[in-house]
């Protein structure tokens, strides 16, 4: 992809207030319709991600919380950045839904690493050349900008990419190295956790 400056839909002048503060809160009126949406969402307060697929927003996280489902918002989207995945099916995008209302109170390695193993499970969605269970905030973002996501079927599907922020595509890919390299312990103890948790109670994993 041309990472450029022109590589994001800059939404901060529709998310900043007047008196200069943005809550990455997009209000999006009629241009999106959340029931037929696949989005993977980054949290303006710390790059956590996130899923929203139709009425329902998957929140992975790491290994010692459980996974939230809950209702999706359906007059906006809360990100510092999104992805909105275009040519899904609804047939696809029924399926993830109904599997991700099955994940809630179950466990992934970190959101980055959950957010990966659900969409491959779910409906064979994944970054190609990657490896999950070295997927960092940082390799999530850059992978998916670099390389693209690939459908069950391995055909390229279409992306659009948003921000909420005034920042390019390199400030943003920074931003998320310092949460990369600030939580880097948390990260490697969550994954220690994880494969405890394989081990001695594999029922409460979201992908075994």
């Amino acid at each position: 992809m041309n990472l450029t400056k022109d590589f994001f839909i800059n939404l901060s002048n529709e998310v900043t207030k007047p008196d200069g503060s943005n809550d990455g809160i997009w209000y999006f009126g009629d241009r999106l319709k959340i029931e037929d949406e696949l989005i993977i969402g980054f949290s303006p307060t710390n790059y956590h991600c996130f899923l929203i697929c139709g009425k329902e927003e998957f929140h992975p996280r790491f290994s010692i919380n459980p996974c939230k489902v809950q209702p999706s918002r359906l007059d906006s989207v809360r990100a510092a950045v999104f992805i909105r995945i275009k040519n899904i099916s609804k047939e696809d995008l029924l399926k993830l839904q109904d599997y991700l209302l099955t994940l809630k109170n179950k466990r992934t390695p970190t959101c980055h690493q959950g957010l990966l193993q659900v969409l491959e499970k779910g409906i064979g969605i994944r970054i190609p050349k990657h490896s999950i269970l070295r997927t960092t905030p940082r390799s999530l973002f850059n992978g998916i900008a670099q390389k693209g996501l690939l459908n069950k079927k391995g055909e390229p599907l279409s992306l659009e990419f948003y921000t909420t922020r005034t920042k390019p595509f390199a400030r943003v890919l920074f931003d998320i190295s310092i949460i990369t390299w600030r939580f880097s312990w948390v990260f490697f103890l969550s994954n220690i956790h994880f494969r405890f948790l394989r081990v001695f109670k594999p029922q409460v994993l979201a992908v075994k």
